[in-house]
């Protein structure tokens, strides 16, 4: 616990801004997460509606110095080199290959010596 009423002041300060950037990083891992899945299923009207959207809100949170602005300008060029794919018709089976940056969720393997 703080000692002083400014160390007092600004512990609250902290949680309160810990959790208004929790919010807006969940919501903007949602959003990137429901464009990445319309853009595996192939359907181009969905992910093309959704990439707009998505891209606002990467700026939006950094406006709000919740993300840095080259991770938000990395994430949104990578979002739409995906579209670009989709459109074109090249996606590869597997969208969450190292090309597209997004990583697979899974255990890492361990190689044994």
């Amino acid at each position: 616990m703080a000692n002083h009423r400014s160390a007092a002041k600004r512990a609250r300060q902290s949680e309160k801004r810990r959790m208004r950037n929790a919010s807006v990083k969940s919501a903007l891992r949602t959003s990137t997460k429901k464009f990445i899945l319309a853009v595996q299923n192939g359907d181009k009207e969905l992910a093309q509606s959704l990439l707009g959207p998505v891209c606002r809100q990467w700026d939006k949170s950094v406006s709000k110095n919740v993300t840095d602005k080259k991770t938000a300008a990395r994430k949104k060029s990578r979002l739409a080199i995906q579209m670009n794919k989709l459109v074109e018709g090249i996606i590869h089976e597997d969208a969450r290959s190292k090309k597209t940056g997004i990583k697979a969720k899974g255990k890492k393997k361990i190689k044994k010596k």
